[in-house]
This record gives structure tokens, sequence and C-alpha cells, in this order.
């Protein structure tokens, strides 16, 4: 699975929302988790000092890493966010375009606490943990 920023901060803020469950477990049994950079770089923004943010690279280092393909990647991007518009879906984030760009090229799952990533879903097909 690929996880979102959104999945991430539910986890490390412990809220015991569905997100935060599957995360929690996944880790349990050892899933392979991955992310993408504009991920790690939203991750590690949000770290209180840099003893944590040294600890979430730690962390971060743990997962596989997809990173988009230039340009068709971008290019993709740009599609889903035209494609949720034409359907009268706003998407408020380009960088959730891209890491569905993304998980829909490598035909992966993503966890998001997003609904940017519902949107996406309904409109283009991107598979979801959770909706």
């Amino acid at each position: 699975m690929l996880v979102d920023t959104s999945a991430w901060i539910e986890w490390l803020r412990a809220t015991g929302s569905r997100t935060d469950g599957i995360l929690t477990l996944a880790f349990e049994r050892g899933d392979s988790l991955s992310v993408t950079g504009v991920v790690v770089q939203e991750i590690l923004q949000g770290a209180r000092d840099q003893r944590h943010a040294a600890e979430l690279r730690q962390l971060l280092a743990t997962c596989l890493w997809f990173e988009p393909v230039y340009p068709e990647t971008y290019q993709h991007a740009a599609s889903l966010f035209r494609h949720c518009r034409a359907a009268g879906r706003s998407v408020r984030g380009t960088a959730d375009c891209l890491i569905a760009a993304i998980a829909i090229e490598r035909d992966i799952e993503v966890l998001a606490h997003d609904r940017d990533f519902e949107t996406i879903c309904d409109v283009c097909g991107l598979r979801l943990l959770v909706r």
C-alpha cells in the first residue's frame, strides 16, 4: 500500500481512526509500505524538531519508494485533476493528484484520510483502502 501523508498523520497522532488502525496493523504484521518523495517531504516538514525529524527519516527509510516518471506521471496527474473537474468534483491538492497517478500507474492501493483521494477514486478509479 502507498501511504499518504494524511494516513501517516492519523497514525502519528494515534487518532484511533480506521486509517490509524490499518497502518498500526500493517506495522504489527510487517507489511510492505510504500511512499513517494512528496509524502516524505510533507511528513518531515511536520517534524517537531531535529530529533523527531531523524526518527521520522529512520521510519520512512523502511518503506519502498515510488517516484513519478518524467513527464508521463505529471501529465497523468494533470489529467486526473481535469477529469475530476469535468465531473464537477474539485481536488484541492496538486500533490494528491501526483500521488494518485503514481499509485494508479503501479496498481497499488492508497491508504489516505483525505476527501481528495475519495474524489479521485470516484471519478478516476484510484484504489483506496478506506472510504
